[in-house]
């Protein structure tokens, strides 16, 4: 791990640092970055506009904390080494973690010139006259890398334009911060309460974040979901896919797939069928204000990604009027009835390949009584539309349910298929 010596601004590689020796930087990349590699003549780099944000982390490290060692990400990682850009992106929960402080630099949050006063209700207490509507704006908050950079630190300081010091993220300055990022105040309080949240309500707290590189909406997740995978520059929006893949593996919460699609995106055109993984997590907009259920009715069965999709062992599916519902683990306000919780889950239509969500813009509300007639058994849900599907004729909603075979003892397998294809012909198939 590259650190910076606030004394000598000189990098120094230290493999294993202690726990609290370094403070770290978060910030949001503006033009004329310093790099690791400009870094190493410091003459040079003092002529770059952004070596004031490295001298200043430096200056409050040493001078404030007393802490010899810093790390800005601009200038700490050798990004020509893709191993080193791999290890630090995997890492970077971590660090932020084992930092003794986080100074938060707002760089478009403008200073307050002495004697401005606002009228009742637009101030923030405490504050130095900025309004609620002010913090908001600063892009800090929509960036997609400082969500786990306001999580994982447990000392955070936050810093305006000029560098003045505004104050600690346990401050007055909580309830702000939680309402502007949707994340509760205990989880602000103490980062280790986010592995208590459903996946769904982690995945909503980055829905209205972006980066620049669409790979990196994955990987500046790894942290928050304790996910370590290769990082492969180029893939693009699969990226995600795997990160969804990769939680598969490490947890059965369903609340993963409780997303729908949103309007005004790119991938929303997909209306009517979709796989069961989310493209983007702005679809999971809509599990603000929701939970995960009691764990004595959660989902208890496997879960695996499998070659023919996502496979479920010993679900229940459940029969409505707008057909079958697969539980998803989520509970929610009722959207007809005022005070009451209901739970959801999303639409299954079964095909040759398997299961496909259906109406992906919408969660179904279960049953009240929550008695399926149909067994638990297996099932395989595509993880995304095949493209061999763009131009398919989507079939009809009848052919939602599927017929369950028992058979006693040994049958033979030629006789069975025999059976079931006898029963296939004679029924309206798409």
């Amino acid at each position: 791990m590259w650190l910076i010596d606030t004394e000598t601004l000189k990098l120094v590689n230290i493999t294993n640092p202690w726990k609290g020796s370094y403070a770290i930087l978060s910030h949001t990349w503006d033009d004329e970055q310093i790099t690791f590699q400009n870094f190493s003549d410091l003459t040079k780099a003092r002529k770059i506009r952004g070596f004031t944000k490295i001298e200043k982390t430096c200056q409050l490290a040493r001078e404030k904390h007393m802490l010899q060692y810093a790390w800005v990400d601009t200038c700490c990682i050798d990004k020509t080494s893709s191993a080193e850009l791999s290890e630090a992106i995997n890492s970077m929960f971590r660090w932020y973690q084992a930092a003794a402080v986080c100074f938060v630099y707002l760089s478009d949050l403008p200073p307050n010139p002495p004697g401005i006063s606002h009228g009742p209700g637009e101030g923030i207490p405490g504050t130095k006259g900025f309004t609620h509507a002010q913090l908001e704006r600063c892009k800090w908050f929509r960036r997609g890398w400082t969500l786990q950079e306001i999580l994982a630190p447990r000392n955070v300081e936050f810093y305006d334009a000029d560098w003045g010091f505004i104050e600690t993220k346990d401050s007055w300055l909580l309830e702000p911060l939680s309402e502007i990022t949707g994340i509760n105040t205990a989880c602000l309080r103490h980062g280790s309460q986010i592995w208590d949240q459903p996946i769904g309500t982690r995945m909503q707290w980055a829905a209205d974040r972006q980066t620049t590189r669409p790979e990196d909406t994955a990987y500046c997740l790894l942290g928050i979901f304790e996910i370590n995978m290769p990082l492969l520059y180029g893939e693009g929006s699969k990226a995600f896919l795997r990160l969804q893949e990769e939680i598969c593996k490490q947890s059965n919460d369903l609340t993963l797939f409780a997303w729908t699609t949103q309007p005004g995106h790119a991938f929303s055109l997909f209306d009517k069928y979709r796989g069961i993984f989310a493209m983007h997590p702005c679809e999971f907009a809509v599990f603000r204000g929701r939970g995960r259920q009691p764990s004595e009715v959660t989902f208890r069965g496997e879960l695996a990604v499998t070659n023919k999709g996502l496979r479920f062992d010993d679900v229940l599916l459940y029969k409505s009027e707008l057909g079958l519902i697969l539980p998803v683990d989520c509970i929610g306000p009722d959207p007809k009835e005022e005070g009451r919780e209901v739970s959801y889950g999303i639409l299954l239509m079964l095909t040759w390949d398997g299961y496909i969500r259906r109406e992906p813009g919408v969660l179904a509300v279960l049953p009240r009584n929550r008695v399926s007639d149909i067994p638990p058994h297996r099932i395989y849900v595509q993880k995304q539309m095949p493209l061999s599907w763009s131009g398919f004729i989507q079939p009809e909603h009848r052919y939602s349910d599927a017929i369950f075979f028992k058979f006693q003892g040994e049958v033979d397998p030629i006789i069975m298929n025999k059976i079931l294809w006898v029963y296939a012909l004679t029924c309206e198939w798409p």
